[in-house]
């Protein structure tokens, strides 16, 4: 089980590649974690005014339509989503030309 399991039940997953999202939402689920998931930073403020605040927010930093950094800033001004956790992906893959085999593998590289 992941290390942070015991702390973050929901989790909203924000990537633009349609496969990462699918394959760590699948992962996740199957970890006993509520999975909501985004494409990309508006998408992900429209999924955030719909649900409870999650316990914790996978952002992709490089998206188009809105970025991480822009997420971020309308994010923080949102009252019911000031203490959700955060951690951020600076990068697609963790080393060029290797993408991960496993969905434990794309975890550890995000």
């Amino acid at each position: 089980m992941l290390v942070f399991s015991d702390m973050a039940r929901s989790i909203l997953l924000v990537d633009d590649d349609a496969d990462t999202r699918m394959m760590l939402r699948d992962f996740l689920e199957e970890e006993g974690f509520i999975v909501h998931t985004a494409r990309e930073g508006q998408h992900a403020l429209h999924v955030l005014e719909k649900i409870e605040p999650p316990d914790l927010i996978l952002l992709d930093y490089k998206m188009p339509v809105m970025d991480g950094k822009q997420f971020l800033g309308v994010q923080r001004r949102m009252p019911k989503c000031r203490r959700c956790r955060l951690c951020c992906s600076p990068r697609r893959r963790a080393m060029v030309g290797s993408a991960p085999r496993s969905p434990r593998g794309a975890v550890e590289a995000h």
